[in-house]
């Protein structure tokens, strides 16, 4: 994986910062998850990290772009834990009924790191395929620090980002299905526990 990560930093790829990879070996060694969710798969490292990290868990990863799914698939045919890797190919806000279809659903983890401005939108799908218990992780947060900015500071341009992610941070801390701590580790990481459907 290190040469992976240092391929991905060469060609300036997005990838999982550091810090927050470390965090989330020791989460995972700690839950023992049988099932991951990811929704942003890009080249396909995340994915490939986690199968990594315990070797009891299956990953299910969610890409749009046709490209990077392509490539993805590629990288992770080359490693033994790519046996536990599965990509489906899509708008992870259209996949829900294939996703539980062909994994059962279910899952004890939920990695979002897709596009931010639908992060809103995509913990909404992740609350129905997350089990009772489990956890919805929030990557990239502070987007490069545009979170945690006042609105007259920032360029118009950016602003929606600004906000979209700004309402995303107060409805999951807000929600009474979820409870959420926010780490400032990366850039930012919100933990979720799905605490149920409040009937």
């Amino acid at each position: 994986m290190t040469d992976f990560r240092n391929l991905a930093e060469r060609d300036h790829i997005p990838i999982i910062r550091k810090d927050t990879e470390e965090y989330l070996e020791k989460l995972i060694l700690k839950k023992k998850p049988k099932k991951l969710l990811e929704y942003g798969t890009a080249i396909g490292y995340s994915a490939l990290f986690f199968a990594k990290v315990y070797s009891d868990l299956e990953v299910y990863s969610v890409e749009k772009d046709e490209y990077a799914f392509e490539i993805a698939n590629r990288n992770i045919k080359r490693l033994e834990e790519g046996g536990r890797v599965y990509l489906f190919l899509g708008d992870a806000l259209k996949c829900t009924d294939r996703i539980t279809e062909f994994s059962g659903g279910d899952f004890d983890l939920i990695f979002i790191d897709g596009g931010k401005s639908h992060y809103l939108e995509l913990i909404k799908e992740a609350m129905k395929l997350c089990k009772v218990g489990g956890y919805i992780l929030s990557d990239d947060i502070w987007q490069r620090g545009l979170t945690k900015m006042n609105p007259e500071s920032v360029a118009r341009k950016h602003r929606t980002s600004m906000r979209n992610m700004q309402e995303y941070l107060e409805y999951i801390k807000n929600t009474p299905e979820l409870e959420t701590e926010i780490l400032d580790i990366g850039d930012g990481l919100a933990i979720s526990k799905y605490l149920g459907k409040n009937e």
